[in-house]
């Protein structure tokens, strides 16, 4: 349907230009522009909005070349080029301003937000922070602005106007719940905007509140509370006839229940959403992953029956709980996965297994931490591991590169991350295993060059190239890592 459309608004552009109807032809542009955007196609819609723009400059259309900057923007966003999405939004804001154009200046802000917003959830920490407080500045200047409106705008518009604002502050607020105070900041303006979404019946406005409140109730374990709020949302979105977002609120839910214990009603819910005719507007990767989840909430009720069946025997009641482990963390939850694996670990120790036998509980620990972002433990019990390496060369030296990382997501100082390094290095050189010995000196001279030892870095590159160079090893092919080779005297680094 979209092709077709598209294929006759270019009919009718062309017909335009052939009039050297200029007006006629940005309009066309801009439908134009929106629909190509829609089906994804972002660099042909910056193609015909940058049309859209020189025309609107040309004819002195301040509000046209405004919003023209605009679209253009948008599309830059999709394609994650945040920089030139901002100088578009920027100048759409200056173009509004210019124009004294209120509301064009409020959709200004609102824009400018939503991209900081985007990019902080992509970005580290120390940026996410400075960009998450630009967003919540643009937002609340729109949400300002909206006072200004309410005399020219429909209480429609206005009241959809307002949601929206407070919803977005509360979208950013979500992002960094700091203490009790920040929290219910964060909910008050989230409970605000769905009020005034219900006086007119705005259910999509309504499950983006509602969507939102669970994911807050539910990152504070408050599992009751973000079960009626994803219920709220399942009503909102069979009202509005929005399958994507039912699709994705069942499939929360669905998820939810994994986390609680539950499975049965995690099947219940993930069939659901499963069974729903959503045509294109779910995503491949999003079906791929519902089923992903409900393939795990069958395994892991299968497992969870039979560990209530398995009374005595330690030995079973460890892989039982490694499966339970494995299917949590293949779907995200992580510190499911965690209690998963210390039940492992205990009953690994209970049964009497030998210190080897236990080294995959704590990889799959440590590995969970890290994916959890908890370095601390992570760093611990990969430690943990090294203890019961000892005697296997080789894992030796791949648990001292892991415990070089820790360290350094840990922020530890230079010469202790540059020591781990080194240990691992000398292990590989020793055992002549030359690929996992280029390995090492790759990481350390990447580490030495975040720690600004750029010198030391150099000198690190110089000794890989040597390396690879001597014995023909290529990092980027995933040949078999134990490349044996003659000695050399220059084996220890």
């Amino acid at each position: 349907m979209a092709s077709k459309e598209i294929d006759k608004l270019r009919r009718d552009k062309k017909k335009a230009q052939n009039k050297d109807n200029y007006e006629e032809v940005a309009n066309i542009c801009n439908k134009l522009g929106e629909l190509l955007a829609k089906e994804g196609l972002y660099d042909d819609a910056i193609d015909e909005h940058q049309t859209e723009l020189s025309i609107s400059e040309m004819r002195q259309d301040q509000i046209g070349t405004a919003i023209a900057h605009r679209k253009i923007g948008e599309c830059y966003c999709e394609l994650g080029d945040f920089e030139k999405a901002l100088d578009h939004q920027r100048l759409h804001l200056e173009g509004a301003r210019r124009a004294e154009s209120l509301a064009e200046e409020q959709r200004a802000l609102t824009t400018i937000g939503r991209t900081y917003l985007i990019r902080a959830e992509i970005s580290q920490d120390k940026e996410r922070s400075k960009l998450l407080s630009r967003s919540e500045d643009a937002f609340q200047k729109s949400l300002y602005l909206c006072g200004s409106l309410k005399a020219i705008l429909s209480d429609y518009d206005y009241y959809e106007m307002k949601s929206r604002s407070l919803l977005n502050i509360g979208c950013v607020m979500a992002q960094n719940l700091d203490g009790e105070v920040q929290k219910k900041k964060c909910i008050e303006y989230i409970k605000q905007a769905i009020s005034l979404s219900r006086k007119y019946n705005m259910m999509e406005d309504i499950y983006r509140g509602e969507s939102l409140l669970a994911g807050i109730y539910l990152k504070n374990k408050m599992y009751r509370e973000a079960l009626e709020k994803w219920n709220a949302a399942c009503e909102a979105a069979q009202k509005s006839g929005n399958k994507s977002d039912l699709f994705e609120a069942l499939s929360a839910k669905a998820k939810l229940y994994i986390e609680i214990g539950d499975y049965s009603k995690a099947l219940v819910f993930g069939r659901k959403a499963h069974k729903l005719n959503t045509g294109r507007t779910v995503s491949l990767e999003e079906r791929e992953s519902l089923r992903t989840t409900l393939s795990s909430a069958w395994r892991m009720k299968k497992a969870s029956e039979e560990l209530k069946q398995t009374r005595q025997n330690e030995g079973s009641k460890m892989k039982l709980y490694e499966r339970l482990g494995d299917e949590a963390a293949n779907i995200g939850l992580y510190e499911n996965a965690i209690k998963f694996y210390r039940s492992m670990l205990e009953h690994a120790k209970a049964s009497g297994k030998c210190n080897s036998d236990l080294i995959p509980a704590y990889v799959s620990l440590s590995q969970t931490y890290k994916d959890n972002r908890d370095y601390k433990n992570y760093e611990v019990y990969v430690r943990k591991e090294l203890e019961l390496r000892k005697g296997d060369a080789e894992q030796e030296c791949r648990t001292w590169l892991n415990i070089a990382e820790a360290e350094e997501l840990n922020e530890k100082g230079y010469n202790a991350v540059k020591q781990s390094y080194l240990n691992a290095i000398n292990i590989a050189a020793k055992i002549k295993n030359r690929r996992l010995q280029a390995r090492g000196l790759e990481s350390l001279a990447v580490a030495q060059q975040n720690y600004d030892e750029t010198e030391a870095s150099e000198e690190t590159k110089q000794k890989l190239d040597e390396l690879k160079r001597k014995y023909d090893i290529d990092l980027d092919c995933d040949d078999v890592e134990s490349l044996a080779s003659s000695g050399c005297k220059d084996d220890q680094v």
